[in-house]
């Protein structure tokens, strides 16, 4: 096993990256292009066997994170009867191992003819990428011949390059919108977010899904997931690193912020701070891209939503379903059709009404086709939304979300879906009121004045690579259960700026890097937890010259 040092990391980075290198004549003579080096399974299985996982996690996080494999984390889909869906998967995934790394790599060599290749490797721009870049670039370099670039730039600068394809390798991370093993599989099925990044198109793998969600029982179900599984991760279109798991001061006198297993991290419709100033103050490392659900896919533009939206339900405290726009709901029967009872003192910021129809448009919006949305996929357990999204169907009237009058909406389903009342909790199944989105066109969602909020709070100011801040909402229809009067978010791209926020008090809670822990594990303010969220390395092999 390869030990990482940090004190050391400048220096070994530079010894394996002039490792990694050739003379200008052996490059032009053994010119291979990246992209079929990544179209190479061999290739692929070489990068996926050559990281040492459990180092990483050890040296570089120390903050309870947990090395793994596997695609679905533990913790996030539990059975009665058959536990963790992460157990009953097994054993998946490529494991470590440098000497099996090295032979796969030869034989890609072998077989493109190549003696060298630079990749390049794409991250936000954040103090942690930065180290975690230079990580993949020490193991990678023990494969002969290999450089990795690394590339560094903002957020949203990065998705685009994902989606443009002008990458091959990118670390990314997944958490999920609701219980259950299909939230992160169904992101690598057709027109899905990470079918869109890498080219992944198995027909294998979309058959197994299709299998599993057709299944009658949950152990069907998981087995045909398992199966799924199984098939991605020996494709090596990406590679699990960990569990995300956190380390974070917070000072004694903040209370009652809901760390969500799944969906937006964190809400604060219950968090309060014990003094008179009713302000919680903290940073992020990250900008807000969008505030359109139809368009969202970064979790910091997520979590905001989240606190300054609403959807049908909310999750509570004991992350069960609980009152949102919806004051009620029934379910038939068979399962298959579920009726929502919207209230009706919610309204919009502007002062307008939340009704029905503001869900039917937008469910029907976010599968619109021409919205190009990467996270589509989530509603097609609703009759007709699949057809509807990839065209095969243009009628929009045959989706199965039907306002029936102002405050009914009615869903019909294809399927049993036990958690539907959890799912719609998700920001994607947030309302959107037509008239507004319209008004604004592509500027919706771009910032404050061309969005609209119906949530526990609203956006007060968004300064980008500076600033944001919410203030409670009062004309939301619980306000009475908000304490906070404002939330302010700085944004700082460096840990250590973060702890010195924090000790000179401008910050009350702040995530605690690796090389911190030690220093304040001790800490009353300390704590720990662990995510339903995977991070892994993303390995473009088919996203090619868009």
């Amino acid at each position: 096993m390869k030990k990482f040092v940090k004190a050391s990391t400048a220096i070994l980075v530079s010894v394996l990256m002039l490792t990694g290198c050739s003379s200008s004549s052996n490059n032009e003579s053994n010119a291979v292009d990246p992209s079929d080096v990544m179209q190479n399974i061999n290739a692929r299985k070489a990068i996926a066997m050559a990281i040492d996982k459990t180092s990483f996690v050890e040296t570089m996080l120390n903050n309870g994170s947990i090395a793994t494999n596997k695609f679905v984390p533990s913790k996030l889909a539990i059975d009665s009867e058959l536990g963790d869906y992460s157990d009953f998967s097994g054993d998946l995934g490529y494991e470590n191992n440098d000497e099996e790394a090295k032979k796969y790599w030869q034989k890609a060599k072998d077989e493109l003819g190549f003696e060298n290749v630079t990749l390049k490797l794409v991250l936000t721009d954040t103090e942690f990428s930065k180290r975690l870049g230079e990580y993949i670039q020490s193991e990678l370099g023990d494969l002969d011949g290999l450089t990795i670039d690394l590339k560094q730039m903002p957020m949203k600068q990065r998705m685009e390059a994902l989606a443009n394809g002008d990458y091959n390798i990118s670390f990314s991370g997944w958490g999920p919108d609701y219980p259950d093993p299909l939230t992160y599989l169904e992101t690598f099925s057709l027109n899905n977010t990470y079918y869109e990044d890498t080219g992944y198109d198995s027909k294998e793998y979309n058959s197994l899904l299709d299998k599993a969600k057709k299944a009658s029982t949950t152990r069907e179900a998981w087995t045909e997931y398992k199966n799924a599984e199984e098939v991605l991760l020996n494709d090596a279109y990406l590679v699990p690193i960990y569990q995300r798991g956190f380390a974070y001061l917070q000072k004694d006198y903040v209370k009652d912020i809901i760390v969500n297993p799944y969906g937006p991290k964190y809400l604060y419709k219950y968090a309060d701070v014990d003094k008179s100033n009713k302000t919680l103050n903290m940073s992020n490392s990250d900008d807000i891209t969008t505030l359109d659900t139809s368009l969202v896919k970064d979790a910091l533009s997520s979590e905001v939503i989240a606190n300054t939206m609403e959807g049908l339900t909310r999750l509570d405290k004991e992350f069960n379903a609980s009152e949102g726009m919806a004051k009620s709901w029934e379910v038939s029967e068979d399962a298959l059709t579920w009726t929502f009872n919207l209230r009706d003192d919610a309204v919009w910021s502007n002062g307008e009404k939340v009704t029905a129809h503001d869900f039917e448009y937008a469910w029907k919006r976010t599968l619109d086709p021409a919205t190009a949305c990467e996270t589509a996929s989530i509603f097609y357990d609703i009759v007709g939304a699949k057809d509807y999204n990839l065209s095969k169907n243009s009628d929009r009237d045959s989706v199965g979300v039907k306002a029936i009058d102002d405050y009914t909406l009615e869903v019909k389903l294809n399927r049993p879906v036990p958690y539907f009342d959890k799912m719609v909790a998700s920001t994607s199944f947030y309302p959107q009121n037509q008239k507004f989105v319209e008004s604004k066109g592509d500027k919706y969602g771009t910032s404050i004045e061309n969005s609209i909020f119906n949530g526990p709070f609203i956006l007060k100011t968004w300064k980008l690579n500076d600033q944001y801040a919410m203030g409670k909402n009062q004309a939301y229809w619980d306000s009475n259960s908000v304490k906070l009067d404002s939330i302010n978010a700085k944004i700082s791209k460096d840990s250590n700026t973060d702890i010195n926020l924090y000790n000179a008090g401008e910050i009350d809670r702040t995530t605690v890097s690796s090389d911190q822990v030690d220093k304040y594990k001790d800490s009353p303010e300390f704590g720990t937890g662990i995510d339903c969220a995977t991070n892994f390395l993303l390995l473009n092999a088919g996203n090619i010259n868009k």
